[in-house]
Parts: structure tokens; sequence; C-alpha cells
């Protein structure tokens, strides 16, 4: 049991700084503002840029533990509070992302789901 808990243990910190990782990367690369020409947020490439490493760019997610956008039961107040204070292994973006920024990538990412 004592080797089970310290597998995942070390299996959680691990995912954490692979999805750490991830993040720095994307910024890294990132060169030009996500800004539409009418000065709105660019919903599409924030997405990509912020989120689609481990929700995928499809958002069925699986990446680092990231649950998928295509099946989520939240609407889009609920992704935007995710988005803004984090979840489980997900980051908070509060401090990275204005609300304008947040709000655009809540609507962009409640239109992964599959509408029954």
């Amino acid at each position: 049991m004592a080797i089970q808990n310290k597998f995942r243990r070390y299996h959680m910190v691990l995912r954490k700084f692979v999805s750490l990782l991830f993040g720095i990367a994307l910024l890294s690369c990132e060169s030009s503002p996500a800004v539409q020409a009418d000065g709105t947020p660019d919903a599409g490439r924030l997405y990509n840029i912020h989120c689609a490493s481990c929700h995928k760019p499809d958002g069925t997610g699986g990446i680092a533990g990231a649950k998928s956008l295509v099946h989520t039961t939240l609407d889009q107040a609920g992704i935007q509070h995710v988005i803004r204070k984090g979840q489980g292994d997900m980051m908070p973006f509060e401090s990275l992302l204005s609300d304008a920024e947040m709000a655009a990538v809540a609507t962009y990412a409640d239109g992964f789901k599959k509408h029954k």
C-alpha cells in the first residue's frame, strides 16, 4: 500500500509538472496578441494557446487528466469559473487572462458540447 501511495503522489506531481511545462512552452511561443481586428479577444487563438495542450484542439481532453469539453455538464458560467479559479490539476487563469478573455474562452469551450 505504501508503495502505491508513493506512486500515486509521484504521478500527480509529475502530471502537474508536465502541465506546467506545456503552458510555459506555449506561452514562450506566443509572438502576436490574441486580439481580433475589432479589438475583441480572439477566443480560438486563446484556446489554442492556453487550453488545447491538455483539452486537445477538438475539446475531447484526456491529456494530463484534462476533462472533455465535449461531454461537460457545465454551462458557460461554470466553464468560466473553472477557467478563472482552476479545478483539480488545472491551474487558475485569473492572473493570466482578462475577464473579457476568460469569457471569450468560456464561450468558445462551450461550443464543443454535444447538444442533445
